[in-house]
């Protein structure tokens, strides 16, 4: 599954965190941090809250924007866990943002999507996860895979998700089996290949 190099919210230090694990790092006092993703540890935080309640309820009225959402309201969380830990990392060229991508039933539709230009609705197979949020603010909405969408690196064990940091500050890096595959700078939005000797963390 990927591992995610973020800040993490609780301690405030730099955590390699998995999907279903805890964040390793100590307190002066010696305590483990324990911190888990909001959903995983069935406690999230308000701007996760909200995305849940939008991605989970239908709607009415003049929508001004696309948006998906699953009936179920219990398996928003089971889809973000699922797609944290299966998902692979996508470049969204049109949105111009990282996100991980997985279709947990193959093609089978498990949400639907609205159009806000013409209120067209639309069965749709994929979770999103993008990868441009804070650790604690991560969160999901539905789709299909789309011609914009680009595969950077298939699901796999070896997958480090890096946040931007002093070492890159405004990039976004991919890392497989510790060594840096892809780059992407969501200020001037450009990709490339990070340095295979680079000082990365």
């Amino acid at each position: 599954m990927p591992l995610f190099e973020y800040r993490c919210p609780n301690c405030g230090q730099t955590s390699l965190l998995d999907p279903v694990g805890s964040c390793t790092n100590t307190f002066n006092n010696g305590t483990v941090c324990g911190y888990q993703f909001p959903l995983q540890s069935g406690c999230a935080n308000s701007k996760v809250t909200k995305k849940m309640e939008k991605h989970t309820t239908l709607q009415t009225g003049v929508v001004d924007s696309d948006y998906s959402w699953v009936d179920d309201t219990g398996q928003y969380p089971v889809y973000q866990l699922d797609v944290a830990k299966y998902g692979s990392v996508h470049l969204d060229t049109e949105r111009n943002y990282l996100f991980l991508w997985r279709a947990p039933k193959g093609p089978t539709s498990i949400a639907k999507l609205i159009y806000a230009q013409d209120c067209h609705v639309l069965d749709v197979s994929g979770v999103v996860m993008p990868l441009n949020s804070k650790l604690q603010n991560t969160h999901i909405h539905f789709n299909n895979y789309e011609n914009h969408f680009v595969e950077i690196a298939p699901e796999s064990e070896d997958i480090v998700i890096q946040e931007p940091s002093p070492t890159h500050p405004d990039e976004y890096w991919v890392l497989s089996g510790a060594k840096p595959i892809f780059s992407w700078n969501h200020v001037t939005q450009h990709s490339g290949v990070p340095p295979v000797s680079g000082d990365h963390p």
